[in-house]
C-alpha cells in the first residue's frame, strides 16, 4: 500500500508529487522539476540558478513566465521544457529544489497557525501585495496538532503554494480547533475536489489528494471520538494509560 500521509518527511510530498529528472511542464504553463519544484516561483528560481550555469535568456525568461498571459505563458513555456529537454539533473540537485520548497511551505503553514492578521500593501509601482503582520512566527500552535495532520497541512501548502493555502480559511480553522471532521469536509467541499473530482478532468489529481486526506482526517476523527467515550465510560483507567 502506497504511502501517503507517513510523517512531515519527504515521503508523501514525493509519493504525491513525483519525482521527475528532466524540466516538465506542470498545468501546460508552469516549468517544474523535481518533486513539483515550480522553476518560476522565486525562492525555487533562486536555488535553482545555483545548480548549473544555463544562458541567461532562461534565467529571463523564467522570471517572467508570472507577468504573461495564461496563451503566451504556455507558449513560452513550451520553449523552455525543449531547451532543457536533453538536460538530466540528479538527485542531489532534486533534493536540493525540494528543500527550499519545503522550507517555504513549513512556513506559510506555521504563520496560518500564528496569530497575526495577511495585510495588503501598496507598492511604489502601483502593484498591491499581501504582507504578513504578526509576532515572530510561533510553532507552538502547528506542534502541537497530530502528525498526521501536520502531513495533511504541509501537502496542501506544498501543492496550492501560500496564496492557495490562505483561499482554505474554513479548513484552517476547523484544524486550529481540533475539528478534524469538519476539516475533512472542508477539504471536500473546496473548488479543488468538486472542480475536479470527474474521471476526465485535467486536473483530476488535485481531487484525488484532497479526498485521500480527507478520508484520513475523518480516520484520525473517528479515533479520537472513540478515545473520548472510552475515557467518559471509565476516567479513572483512561487516566492511567
Amino acid at each position: 500500500m502506497p504511502i501517503l500521509y507517513s510523517g512531515i518527511s519527504s515521503k508523501h510530498l514525493s509519493y504525491r508529487e513525483g519525482r521527475k529528472e528532466k524540466v516538465y511542464r506542470d498545468g501546460k504553463s508552469w516549468p517544474t522539476l523535481g518533486v513539483g519544484a515550480n522553476l518560476a516561483e522565486e525562492h525555487i528560481l533562486a536555488t535553482f540558478k545555483t545548480l548549473k550555469k544555463f544562458p541567461k535568456e532562461v534565467i529571463e525568461d523564467l522570471q517572467g513566465l508570472k507577468k504573461l498571459s495564461d496563451s503566451e505563458r504556455e507558449k513560452k513555456a513550451k520553449d523552455i521544457e525543449k531547451q532543457f529537454a536533453n538536460i538530466t539533473f540528479s538527485n542531489q540537485e532534486i533534493d536540493k529544489l525540494f528543500e527550499a520548497s519545503f522550507q517555504v511551505a513549513e512556513k506559510d503553514v506555521k504563520e496560518a497557525f500564528n496569530k497575526g492578521v495577511w495585510e495588503e500593501r501598496r507598492l511604489k509601482n502601483g502593484e498591491t501585495v499581501k504582507v504578513w503582520n504578526g509576532q515572530k512566527v510561533d510553532s507552538k500552535a502547528w506542534e502541537k496538532q497530530p502528525e498526521l495532520v501536520r502531513a495533511v497541512c504541509l501537502d496542501l501548502s506544498f501543492n496550492t503554494g501560500g496564496p492557495g493555502l490562505r483561499k482554505y480559511k474554513s479548513f484552517l480553522r476547523a484544524v486550529k480547533a481540533e475539528d478534524y471532521r469538519r476539516a475533512a469536509l472542508e477539504l471536500l467541499n473546496s473548488k479543488d475536489y468538486t472542480e475536479n473530482i470527474k474521471p476526465k478532468a485535467a486536473n483530476r489529481g488535485l481531487a484525488l489528494r484532497r479526498r485521500d486526506a480527507a478520508i484520513e482526517l475523518s480516520k484520525l476523527a473517528e479515533k479520537q471520538e472513540e478515545k473520548r467515550k472510552r475515557h467518559s465510560a471509565n476516567p479513572v483507567e483512561m487516566g492511567k494509560n
